[in-house]
């Protein structure tokens, strides 16, 4: 009898991926989730994970990122790392599952107000997806700072205590990131 790893699919592919290894306290996050299942489809293993996936459809059919997640505190970072994981495979079920619901809630979230983090997690979305913003574009050149960088966002936040985390250095590597892709798929130079 084959016993089936828990890396495998086989184990996951009836539950979520947990983000506490603490079995009294059983989590799962959306992004977490992506993240995983954007590693599990670029090694064309992402369809052994279908309840993950859903549970990623659920946050954006009902808008449940809309608040953040528990680790992740913009709606902007949610839709990034949703994007991510689109664009981690071709796979047809997760296009179909994830597309159109992402390009959607994607281009709501162009022109409202956000950190320069947020602008540039919108602006690579966008990208993905081939949706103009032009106008979150331009915000995001207006945040820059004189020294050619942009303010820290908040990225990351913990759990238990609800501090927040974020990087000057993250900020503006994805601000010059999103910069450069809004250039390439608008025409301008």
């Amino acid at each position: 009898m084959h016993n089936r790893s828990k890396c495998d699919g086989g184990h996951f592919a009836h539950e979520n991926v947990q983000t506490d290894f603490d079995r009294k306290k059983p989590r799962a996050d959306t992004i977490v989730s992506a993240n995983v299942l954007a590693c599990f489809y670029h090694f064309g293993r992402g369809h052994k994970l279908r309840k993950p996936l859903q549970l990623i459809r659920n946050a954006l059919l009902h808008r449940t990122y809309i608040q953040g997640t528990r680790y992740y505190v913009s709606p902007d970072c949610c839709l990034f790392f949703f994007g991510r994981l689109l664009q981690s495979s071709n796979d047809a079920y997760l296009q179909a599952t994830l597309g159109p619901l992402l390009k959607e809630q994607t281009q709501e979230r162009v022109g409202q107000s956000g950190s320069p983090l947020d602008l540039a997690m919108r602006i690579l979305t966008c990208s993905v997806l081939n949706l103009d913003c032009g106008i979150d574009r331009r915000a995001l050149l207006d945040a820059q700072g004189e020294d050619g960088g942009w303010e820290a966002g908040w990225l990351y936040k913990y759990g238990s205590t609800g501090v927040k985390i974020g990087n000057r250095g993250v900020t503006t590597a994805l601000a010059v990131r999103a910069i450069a892709s809004s250039e390439s798929t608008s025409g301008l130079r």
